[in-house]
């Protein structure tokens, strides 16, 4: 049973992900495998609220925020998501159409008509 907003949001981000998949542009397996990282997750979410894009520096903060449930987080684990993010992450979802990412200005962009819907906490 889904109870809690979280689980909501992940309900309706898989749901997304297999419309996607039906849709032809992923597999099953590829909408299974960008979605089985909670750092990944955590980026899609910061992403879908946002019209304009986001830079590296700003978006690690945010996650190290959420993964530490804290405000003020610490400058080395900050430095350790963004190395994530920027050598793993950020690629892989780009790769999938999900984002868009330019490495060499450090900025991520959602893909809005990929997002839609993916966090609304409506029924």
């Amino acid at each position: 049973m889904v109870t809690s907003p979280v689980d909501r949001r992940t309900v309706k981000m898989i749901n997304s992900v297999r419309a996607a998949s039906d849709a032809g542009e992923l597999t099953a397996s590829e909408c299974y495998r960008l979605l089985a990282d909670e750092r990944r997750r955590m980026t899609l979410d910061v992403l879908a609220g946002r019209n304009d894009p986001i830079d590296l520096a700003k978006l690690a903060v945010g996650i190290a925020a959420r993964e530490d449930g804290v405000n003020d987080v610490d400058e080395s684990a900050v430095t350790s998501v963004a190395r994530s993010l920027h050598h793993v992450h950020l690629p892989k979802l780009s790769d999938h159409g999900m984002i868009e990412y330019n490495s060499d200005a450090n900025r991520i962009e959602s893909c809005p008509h990929r997002l839609d819907g993916l966090f609304s906490d409506g029924e």
